[in-house]
């Protein structure tokens, strides 16, 4: 903050991504206040209701001696939102959660960025290896998605029984359901990674999975981003039938909606079975994907929601970081 009086910065807007109370926004919020300049809260997770903790499966997984402290962080995420001029969200539902605590809320979806996007067109142009197999991938991250992974799992064991050439990657932290001991030689482990490696080993995936428990307003109000990153690859996805993905996918053209075990099962299979539907769904998300979740998309949206129009490219301005949200750095969910 010091920094920035020193200085003398003058910005049209500030944006604060995630970010809880403290000394240090209280010094920016006043900062602000003083010279006219409009701040914004942004954010891409329902990690702001403390009523809400108990459905989200990584506070469950939690040992009671740090769940206060979780709730604590909650609460102040909760409270300095409240202290901005706006909000801006990346779903609809996040959009509307917002939204019901007084704040003038607005929808700006997550993206991805230049590097992302570079590799991708690398990693999509390279051929795969010649092999007699094919492999679903499901990349958790964190170790928040147990009950998420089981939506799916019920189906993908019925596949591995019934095509012996299939094969599951999971990447990142996960407790597999015990019924995929009996084919450990056909599930690959990896560890939490890098991102653009995550790149490469999506990109050498025949179908991505992102399972979520529907309902769940944790999961309701999540972005489409493991969607539109394996769209990126032109690897087709099937995904739980949350309102952001219903919203994001055309079902059977640029991707797979599931809503029940026996979707799961069916959407799964049909791809399995059809390396022409593979094909055709991966590259029409991959359309859709650069035409709606890039950075030109982007920047169209912010404009519509920060006060940059009228700004002299003069201007000072604070440095920015262009790559919003989750579209750099460490894989992660």
């Amino acid at each position: 903050m010091g920094r920035i009086e020193a200085h003398g910065w003058r910005p049209a807007a500030i944006v604060f991504f995630r970010t809880p109370e403290s000394h240090l926004t209280a010094s920016c919020i006043s900062y602000a206040k003083r010279h006219s300049i409009k701040t914004f809260f942004d954010i891409d997770d329902l990690v702001f209701e403390p009523d809400l903790v108990d459905q989200i499966d990584g506070f469950q997984l939690l040992p009671e001696s740090e769940r206060a402290t979780y709730i604590e962080g909650v609460r102040r995420y909760r409270a300095f939102l409240l202290e901005t001029d706006a909000v801006i969200g990346s779903t609809k539902p996040l959009v509307a959660a917002l939204a019901a605590l007084g704040q003038p809320a607005y929808l700006v979806p997550n993206t991805f960025n230049r590097i992302q996007s570079e590799k991708a067109e690398v990693l999509r142009e390279r051929k795969k290896a010649e092999r007699d197999f094919l492999k679903i991938g499901y990349f958790s991250g964190s170790r928040t998605h147990n009950q998420d992974f089981a939506v799916a799992a019920p189906a993908i064991l019925r596949l591995l029984e019934e095509f012996p050439s299939l094969r599951l990657l999971v990447v990142g932290e996960l407790d597999l359901p015990s019924g995929f001991d009996s084919f450990s030689g056909r599930v690959e482990r990896l560890d939490f990674m890098p991102y653009q490696k995550m790149q490469e080993e999506l990109a050498d995936c025949d179908i991505n999975i992102a399972p979520l428990v529907i309902g769940n307003p944790f999961n309701e109000a999540k972005s489409e981003l493991k969607w539109f990153e394996a769209a990126l690859l032109a690897v087709p996805c099937v995904v739980s039938k949350t309102e952001p993905y219903e919203i994001a996918v055309a079902d059977g053209t640029t991707g797979m909606l599931a809503a029940s075990e026996a979707e799961w099962y069916e959407k799964l299979r049909m791809l399995i079975q059809d390396a022409s539907l593979r094909q055709r769904i991966g590259e029409g998300a991959r359309q859709a994907a650069l035409s709606s979740w890039g950075q030109e998309a982007l920047c169209a949206k912010l404009l519509d929601v920060l006060p940059l129009k009228d700004v002299s490219p003069s201007s000072q301005a604070l440095p920015v970081n262009t790559d919003r949200k989750k579209s750099t750095g460490s894989f992660q969910d």
